[in-house]
């Protein structure tokens, strides 16, 4: 699991609380409700998105779907910020969603029901992963996917479930691959075809996310140009996304490091604008930027950026020792650039 990384891992659990969310529900007021939830956590605005949960759960105090949602926001922001996750709150949405789900699967097996089981699994695996209890983490993916695999069985055409049985099969295969001890003869390729099937078949509100997946995938899989284009397109549909624009960031900075510097820039920007302590995430971007002029030759620019980062504190003891982590590395690029500059 940990191989993975953590971004890809946010993008598979991103992608599959979306199309939980995508499910059409009965009432349209509280089908609105659930799809503000997810746009607004999307584009970062938790504090909205922690709204619509409230009413979404006295609308819905019965199913699991409320309890998914302000699990997804809280971990969401955690990672965003990079702060502690309120363990508190998260658990005891999981516990709640777990016991409505078991309730509802023991009334009825369909696919959307076991798609839930599978939805909550996975959370609770990426939850398990944050605390660094990798073997339940490990345990509730497995679990996940057979719950998954469930649904499929009902509905073999399900698109939210294609879309994650197939991420989940590009990575376990690409990984697997990695051993040498281990021959698998499946092809990275059925998982990505797995995800654009399930990508065409679901509603408007899935599709964004799939891209999403999608450009982490083709950013592994040096298919930058792929990458690219998904990216472009998600920041289409969700212009603030801080998700979005650091995935095309990092995709531009393999081909075009101009765009990347202006697309870090512009996910600084955003996170300044945030009235938050966001020391941490500028010491990250600014360093990624210097790293990005440097290879641009753009040396005095870079040397700026590569001193500002250096000079940052971050705002707690965890972040700052996330960035003293990076200052190796931002270190040996000021030795480099000033030794350029000194020729």
């Amino acid at each position: 699991m940990q191989a993975i990384g953590r971004t890809v891992l946010f993008n598979f659990f991103l992608i599959l609380i979306l199309t939980t969310s995508a499910q059409t529900l009965t009432n349209p007021e509280v089908h609105y409700l659930a799809q503000s939830s997810v746009q607004q956590t999307i584009v970062n605005n938790y504090s909205e998105a922690k709204r619509y949960n409230e009413i979404l759960t006295k609308h819905l105090p019965n199913y699991p779907l409320p309890y998914l949602l302000t699990a997804f926001n809280q971990i969401s922001e955690s990672l965003d910020f990079e702060t502690s996750i309120n363990s508190q709150l998260v658990e005891s949405n999981l516990v709640k969603a777990g016991t409505l789900i078991d309730s509802i699967l023991s009334v009825k097996e369909s696919a959307e029901n076991y798609f839930l089981a599978g939805a909550w699994k996975a959370i609770s695996a990426y939850y398990n992963l944050i605390q660094k209890n990798y073997f339940n983490a490990f345990t509730n993916s497995i679990a996940a996917v057979d719950d998954f695999n469930e649904c499929v069985k009902f509905d073999p055409g399900y698109p939210e479930a294609l879309v994650v049985i197939g991420s989940y099969r590009f990575w376990l295969n690409d990984k697997l691959k990695s051993l040498s001890w281990f021959s698998s003869k499946e092809k990275n390729s059925i998982g990505i075809n797995l995800i654009k099937r399930g990508i065409k078949g679901a509603g408007n509100l899935l599709r964004p996310l799939g891209f999403e997946s999608l450009i982490w995938i083709y950013i592994h899989k040096g298919k930058i140009e792929q990458a690219v284009s998904s990216g472009k397109r998600g920041l289409e549909l969700y212009p603030n996304s801080r998700f979005f624009r650091d995935a095309l960031a990092h995709a531009y900075s393999h081909i075009n490091k101009v765009k990347a510097v202006e697309q870090f820039r512009l996910l600084l920007k955003d996170y300044k604008a945030t009235g938050r302590n966001v020391n941490y995430q500028e010491g990250v971007i600014r360093s990624k930027i210097a790293f990005n002029l440097f290879y641009l030759n753009k040396l005095n620019e870079a040397l700026d950026e590569c001193e500002k980062a250096l000079q940052i504190k971050a705002g707690t003891a965890r972040q700052q020792a996330l960035l003293n982590k990076r200052r190796v590395k931002l270190e040996q690029l000021k030795k480099m650039i000033v030794k350029k500059l000194l020729k």
